[in-house]
């Protein structure tokens, strides 16, 4: 089912030369902590440079001191295909989204980013999914109208995410996964499944949670909280709390598998990353409103 990873992977491991392998690994990972900091702009007409590369150099630093597996999901060219390339796929997609909803710039490439950041990962998808039915909400509230080009983005969104999540690949996996841990998943219980959820999302990731309450703080107490802009689009600060919340529940959405490696919460990961780069951006750029 992971059309998306499973045609990066054989597509790097062609490449012989391993030094040309390393630097094509290494401009991944620099494009997608790029994004990262770059996707609060798009909400803003104000063009600020520092806010950009401040933004840029804490989530380039909170990326290497806190991911839950940064070996198996960077370094390993099988894990980064699965973890690292789909979730640059789901910021550039994010990018092209944003820039519809706030701009009202089109991108051609936004239906073709739909249906593969749709086709990403098993507990970041419903997240994406999820986003982009709110920004359809949305916009449907303020023009009074559903508009036809994210609806067909959603539907995208969708198709990508079944695509994913109900093929036999995925059912094959399940079955290996059964066989391996001695249990019948699929046999079990909503409770009970449950009750054997064991995740090790605070352990992993509580320093840069507490860092993005941190943020929320001093917001709090430098400006008064706004759930909407002044043309009743969603403020940067509801979109960081959403993929907050996003990355707590991709989390939670792991008890529905029958094992949670670490590198699984890498979704979880990139949502509240993208979380502290909105707030990072509202906190630096009211700074220099107030200079």
């Amino acid at each position: 089912g992971r059309l998306v990873a499973n045609f990066i992977s054989p597509l790097i491991l062609l490449i012989k030369n391993k030094v040309l392998i390393a630097i094509i690994q290494s401009l991944g990972m620099i494009a997608l902590l790029h994004y990262i900091s770059q996707l609060p702009k798009i909400t803003s007409d104000n063009i600020y440079k520092s806010p950009n590369l401040l933004t840029f150099i804490i989530i380039t630093s909170l990326f290497w001191l806190y991911h839950p597996a940064l070996g198996q999901a960077i370094f390993w060219i099988t894990g980064s295909a699965n973890y690292m390339w789909t979730n640059l796929i789901m910021c550039v997609y994010l990018l092209s989204l944003l820039k519809y909803y706030y701009k009202e710039k089109f991108s051609y490439a936004l239906p073709f980013l739909a249906l593969i950041a749709g086709c990403s990962n098993e507990n970041a998808t419903p997240i994406i999914m999820g986003f982009t039915f709110l920004l359809l909400v949305s916009n449907a509230f303020i023009n009074k109208k559903i508009d036809f080009k994210l609806g067909i983005t959603l539907i995208l969104n969708i198709i990508g995410g079944a695509f994913l999540i109900l093929s036999p690949g995925n059912q094959a996996r399940l079955d290996r996964l059964e066989a391996w841990h001695g249990v019948n998943w699929r046999g079990m219980s909503f409770m009970d499944k449950l009750g054997r959820f064991n995740s090790n999302y605070w352990e992993y990731l509580k320093y840069p949670v507490m860092f993005l309450v941190f943020l929320y703080i001093i917001i709090y107490l430098l400006q008064p909280i706004k759930i909407f802009n002044k043309d009743k689009k969603i403020s940067s600060l509801s979109i960081s709390v959403i993929f907050a919340l996003g990355s707590f529940t991709s989390d939670f959405m792991m008890f529905l598998s029958p094992q949670y490696p670490p590198r699984s919460m890498s979704g979880a990961f990139l949502f509240l990353l993208i979380a502290i780069s909105f707030a990072l951006y509202n906190i630096v750029s009211l700074s220099h409103k107030n200079i």
